[in-house]
């Protein structure tokens, strides 16, 4: 019953109980419903309860307002986004998924992911579900797959959790997917360009290093482990400053100042090193910033060699 037929009820109550009540001249006598409430007190409850029917109304706007935002980004989103029920019937999956199942909306409800998927997968996702609805914890699912066309192997990724009730008992599942293809490529692309990269710094007689802002080494060949004479696993936890002496140190860290400070590389440095069995070299290095992808300097790097003096200045 809506709020405006409710008052005209209990306002009729109201008159028929006022009138009930004894009226002045008649004999006094017992009133069987001397217990029910007077006019007033009617009022107030009949106000009391607008009131309380007036924020409920609003509450259910709300409500309803937030669940047409919720699924308007569902359907908006490029993700893919699904809910199925704990034996794997769909019961909502938004456009970016219907897309890519190319399936109906009115047919969603009377399929399950066994009918869009790979049967060579239904086991493995059986399998997966199952931890998650064991455990209560979401997992990133990745699989490898045929697209739609059937032409091309694409990777997918997942992300599925666990659907409850407001008793907190389990109902289903909900995830997100997404094709993560393009995301391995060029991933793949990355490290064949790093081995190729590793393998050109490996082969080259000059050694090869990278240090951070403090100085310490965080990568180089084996080039310059050998100048250094400094197993790799030593001086991969070494600061520059533990293979000069501390004048050279200070010498070398304006220079680094420089390069910090102008963005720009030196060509040439030469300072005097020792090496781990105490031998004396003169090195020749080359400093330039290196910087992260926003360009940001974060460190340095360069290339170092052993300077011979028999006749002049000559570079091993």
């Amino acid at each position: 019953m809506t709020v405006q037929p409710l008052k005209k009820t209990l306002a009729r109550t109201i008159n028929v109980l006022s009138e009930s009540r004894l009226s002045p001249g008649r004999t006094k006598r017992r009133n069987p419903m001397k217990d029910i409430p007077s006019r007033e007190e009617l009022l107030t409850k009949l106000e009391k309860m607008e009131t309380e029917s007036s924020y409920l109304e609003q509450a259910l706007r709300a409500a309803e307002d937030r669940a047409f935002k919720y699924e308007n980004f569902l359907e908006n989103m490029e993700d893919r986004y699904f809910e199925v029920d704990l034996k794997g019937n769909y019961l909502y999956v938004n456009k970016a998924h219907r897309d890519r199942l190319n399936i109906d909306p009115g047919l969603i409800k009377d399929s399950s992911y066994r009918d869009y998927g790979d049967r060579d997968l239904n086991d493995f996702y059986f399998k997966r579900f199952n931890q998650v609805y064991q455990t209560g914890l979401p997992a990133r699912i990745r699989t490898e797959r045929t697209n739609i066309r059937g032409d091309q192997k694409i990777y997918v990724e997942n992300l599925v959790s666990l659907m409850k009730n407001r008793e907190g008992e389990p109902i289903g599942f909900q995830g997100i997917g997404r094709d993560i293809t393009e995301k391995k490529k060029m991933k793949e692309a990355l490290r064949q360009s790093e081995d190729r990269y590793r393998a050109i710094l490996e082969n080259i007689k000059e050694g090869y290093y990278e240090m951070d802002l403090q100085g310490n080494f965080t990568f180089f060949n084996q080039a310059l482990s050998e100048i250094t004479g400094y197993p790799e696993d030593e001086l991969r936890k070494m600061n520059y400053r533990q293979y000069i002496d501390d004048k050279g140190a200070q010498k070398l860290a304006r220079v680094f100042d420089i390069v910090f400070a102008t963005g720009k590389p030196i060509r040439s440095f030469e300072f005097e090193g020792v090496t781990k069995g105490g031998t004396q070299r003169n090195i020749e290095i080359s400093i330039s910033p290196l910087e992260d992808k926003g360009g940001e300097i974060t460190g340095f790097r360069g290339l170092a060699g052993i300077l011979r003096r028999e006749g002049g200045t000559k570079r091993s």
